[in-house]
């Protein structure tokens, strides 16, 4: 009896087929075979529904490739798979879950890699798109090493299939700003953040650049701040206030970000404003009348803001030598600029080792005691930075820093 029951459903068990790549998008989503008719399928135009292929695919081979860099739980397991998703795209969110948000995470921002962004694009369709296209960029980077915008071009199938699914994620970052829904604008500002480390990826740092600015407008827009607090810095991420941590979590990323462009992208002429009391003191961050730190992440937060202002501060005076200008009052504003920004490194170790001082040693957790550590060493590498520009004024204007 138990034979024959097992027979019947052998018999019963449906035959294995490999499913096809080819079928449209809409047949995919709502489950159905699609015939695969060139232009529109049949599937699609017999019921009045709109028809849509992928523009493009990862070629068959991509599986083995991915098989052989990542471990194989990687490549099989996505956390939720989206219906209107393609096989493509849910194996580059997987890496995008496993390997590529926890490495930004290692370089920058644990809480913005670990939690906000994967929430947001695990809800969001345009995020979504935009993760897939960075993990698509970021196996080919495990493949072939970074590259310069344009050395493989759209030619190469990793870079079509990512800037497909990142000119997908802006239609539909477009569509959902045309929404009243509140929550929009912290989408927009994770898709910015995930576009931001598409063109550094990329090699396309002048691209990277404008996203950059347009994320700090929109941190900017918040509660029309700025039409009131005008501001005083001409790089993008100076001067940056927020309102929940989570927008906190997001500025500071904008930040770090900010000090990565600023690595690769050619400043435009140096424009120093004249120094305020404002440049000059702690208390245009902090609430007035107070310099004291009172957590280990409101240092970090200060030390980028200013780390972001002596890249780019580095980086004009770089473009200044070797264009060989050497006007008096041009230097002599140079001069005062790094006089801030040492005065400003001086109070921030002052308020940083009080901070410190006020902590029980035997109390701090090993990360807090390495993050301690971790200021400290960046501090000093700031202020060797600067102490080298100023150094460098002193050599002749046909000098190049950059060598």
């Amino acid at each position: 009896m138990a034979s024959s029951m097992a027979e019947q459903k052998g018999q019963r068990q449906r035959q294995f087929r490999h499913r096809s790549r080819n079928g449209c998008r809409t047949c995919r989503a709502r489950h159905v075979k699609c015939d695969e008719t060139s232009g529109a399928c049949n599937q699609c135009t017999s019921t009045g529904r709109h028809c849509e292929y992928d523009a493009s695919r990862l070629p068959r081979s991509s599986g083995a490739i991915a098989r052989a860099i990542w471990p194989q739980s990687v490549v099989q397991i996505a956390p939720i798979a989206r219906p209107d998703t393609n096989t493509d795209e849910q194996r580059c969110f997987s890496i995008f879950f496993h390997q590529t948000a926890p490495r930004m995470a290692d370089w920058f921002n644990v809480e913005v890699w670990q939690r906000i962004v994967l929430q947001i694009s695990l809800a969001e369709p345009a995020a979504y798109h935009a993760a897939v296209a960075l993990s698509a960029l970021h196996e080919d980077v495990e493949m072939r090493g970074l590259c310069r915008a344009g050395q493989h071009g759209m030619h190469d199938s990793h870079h079509l299939f990512a800037f497909t699914q990142y000119g997908k994620a802006m239609v539909m970052l477009r569509r959902r700003l045309a929404s009243n829904d509140p929550h929009v604008r912290m989408v927009a500002l994770i898709c910015c953040i995930t576009f931001i480390c598409v063109e550094l990826l990329h090699g396309s740092y002048k691209s990277a650049s404008v996203h950059l600015r347009r994320g700090v407008q929109l941190v900017e827009q918040r509660d029309g701040y700025w039409r009131h607090h005008p501001r005083q810095d001409s790089h993008p991420t100076a001067q940056l206030r927020y309102g929940s941590a989570t927008e906190a979590a997001l500025v500071q990323a904008f930040m770090v970000l900010d000090i990565q462009i600023a690595q690769y992208e050619q400043p435009d002429p140096l424009t120093l404003e004249q120094p305020t009391d404002q440049d000059t003191s702690l208390t245009s961050y902090k609430s007035p009348g107070s310099n004291a730190f009172e957590s280990l992440l409101e240092a970090r937060q200060r030390i980028n803001i200013i780390m972001s202002k002596v890249s780019h501060f580095r980086g004009s005076c770089e473009a200044l030598f070797h264009d060989n200008t050497s006007e008096q009052a041009v230097m002599q504003r140079v001069k005062a600029q790094q006089a801030i920004m040492l005065a400003q490194l001086s109070e921030f170790a002052a308020s940083f080792e009080d901070l410190v001082a006020r902590r029980d040693p035997g109390s701090l957790s090993e990360e807090e005691s390495r993050n301690i550590a971790l200021l400290r060493l960046q501090h000093l590498s700031l202020v060797n930075l600067v102490d080298k520009n100023l150094e460098a004024l002193k050599v002749s204007p046909d000098h190049d820093l950059s060598k």
